[in-house]
This record gives C-alpha cells, structure tokens and sequence, in this order.
C-alpha cells in the first residue's frame, strides 16, 4: 500500500469511526468495505461492532440486518435520483467550497453549469446535494485529505 493509500485509509476510518459513534449505520459497511478493498485488517471499533452485530442477531436482538447496516437505499429514495446525486456531488461540493461566501445566487450559478452539460437539475436539487448527510460527509473528507496535502480530486465519480 501507498503513502497516500495508507493516508486515506487511515483518513477515511477515522472519518468512518466519527460516523459510527454519531450512529450512522452505513459507517460500519463502508469501514469493512475500505478494509477489504486495502487489503488491510479492521481496526479494533470495527471488529467489535461487527461482532456485536452478530450477536445481536444470533440473539434475535434485530429483527433485520438493516438496523446494524442501515437500508441500502434510504426510504423513499428513487434509484435514479440517488445515482445523479452520488454522481454530481463531488462537483457540487467541490465548487462551493472553491467560493469564497456562500451566497443565494451561487447554488442557481452552479445549477446552470450542470444545465450547460445537459444534466436537468434545480437549484434546490443543487442545494440538497451540498447539505445533505452524503454532501457534509464529503466536505469533511475533502478538507482532511487536503490537509495532508493530498488532491481530492481523486473523490470526483467518473
């Protein structure tokens, strides 16, 4: 592994174990998922909470796994609807925080750049996507991996 895999690694559990203990569920797929991709073992938090889980289960403590794993889609999400977001959200997130100050006409500006690739969206879609849960999350992680002087540009879907 890399440096910089080794960075984001350790960046993206850390940012993964916050997650966790703010209890959002998906923190702990998405810790196994960035272990197994690496190569790497779980650290400590991840174990137990799995394991945990398991138990959970094997003592019919859950009555499914989403309560340890969260939904794969969240409730009254349309599967198109979450793949433009997961797709423009680096974008999204990206271009407001290159602005100096957020104001009302940026979230408009940035939802007629991507209106200009003939992508439909609004300027409320626009602003969903840069607050929501998914959109802070990013944030976060940009800025982290910036400070280890790192590109972020690596987060931006293909």
């Amino acid at each position: 592994m890399t440096k910089f895999e080794e960075a984001i690694r350790k960046i993206g559990l850390d940012f993964l174990e916050a997650q966790f203990k703010a209890n959002v569920k998906e923190a702990l797929p998405l810790a196994l998922m960035c272990c197994f991709t690496a190569g790497t073992m779980p650290p400590e938090w991840v174990r137990r909470a799995w394991l945990k889980a398991c138990e959970d289960a094997k003592k019919r403590k859950i009555k499914s796994w989403d309560e340890v794993l969260g939904p794969p889609v969240a409730k009254g999400t349309h599967g198109k609807t979450r793949e433009l977001h997961d797709g423009l959200r680096y974008r999204v997130v990206r271009r407001v925080m290159d602005s100096k100050k957020i104001v009302p006409k940026l979230f408009e500006e940035i939802a007629d750049e991507i209106k200009a690739d003939g992508i439909n969206v609004t300027t409320t879609i626009v602003k969903n996507i840069y607050y929501s849960p998914e959109g802070k999350g990013l944030r976060m992680f940009i800025e982290m991996t910036e400070s280890l002087g790192f590109d972020s540009s690596f987060l931006a879907k293909k």
